[in-house]
């Protein structure tokens, strides 16, 4: 049960999330360097961006 487990983790992390961590103090005040953040990649695809709304772009 615990492999299963780990492994649906893991696909999850693949295919829906990511971590990335802040570099830099470009966004400031709301997130500081170092710390890090969760991404859920498929939002975007059901909802718009509004204001407020933080994008992750990786390089």
């Amino acid at each position: 049960m615990r492999v299963l487990s780990s492994f649906l983790q893991g696909l999850v992390n693949i295919f829906f999330s990511a971590r990335f961590r802040v570099e830099g103090d470009s966004m400031l005040p709301a997130l500081r360097q170092g710390e890090s953040v969760l991404v859920v990649r498929t939002r975007f695809r059901w909802n718009r961006l509004r204001r407020g709304d933080v994008a992750v772009f990786e390089r």
